[in-house]
């Protein structure tokens, strides 16, 4: 039988050593991430709950505002202030959520349900000015991946363009 040399025994332990440290500092980052996607996911929805009640404190519905605003309901002027506002919140948290996602401090599946969101916010015939009046401050990779979205309100003012 082969003596095994001492140094080599020392090298194969330090080894192991490094390689079950290199796991543990691996384990704790994927728990830092998910500790991380977990906060932010929490901030966004204090920031619609948020939205929610500053209608609350006008005796106003969001159930109604969201009807309104997509068209099931006649507006009202009462809501429309509210709809501005919320434009604009909807606006800063959609560059927040790109930010987030381009870090990679987003689940897949939450980044999917945001482009939906932003595809129906920037699809708002009625807050389209919303968007315009804020794109010189976005990010231009934001910009371009918001104007890679199918534009519906132009194909809408073309459409009542032609007719008249």
């Amino acid at each position: 039988m082969k003596k095994i040399d001492l140094n080599t025994a020392v090298q194969t332990l330090a080894m192991i050593g490094v390689m079950g440290s290199l796991i543990f500092v691996g384990l704790q980052m994927k728990q830092s991430q998910e500790i991380a996607l977990a906060a932010q996911n929490t901030t966004r929805v204090g920031f619609y709950l948020a939205a929610i009640d500053s209608l609350a404190e006008q005796r106003m519905s969001y159930q109604t505002m969201l009807k309104q605003n997509f068209g099931l309901e006649p507006a009202t002027e009462d809501y429309r202030w509210f709809k501005e506002n919320q434009s604009h919140a909807l606006w800063f948290i959609a560059e927040n959520d790109y930010l987030q996602h381009s870090l990679g401090l987003m689940d897949q599946d939450v980044w999917k349900a945001k482009l939906t969101v932003f595809r129906l916010a920037y699809n708002s015939c009625a807050t389209r000015e919303i968007y315009q009046l804020r794109r010189p401050m976005f990010d231009q990779r934001f910009v371009e991946l918001i104007e890679s979205i199918p534009d519906e309100c132009a194909k809408t003012n073309d459409e009542s363009l032609s007719a008249n």
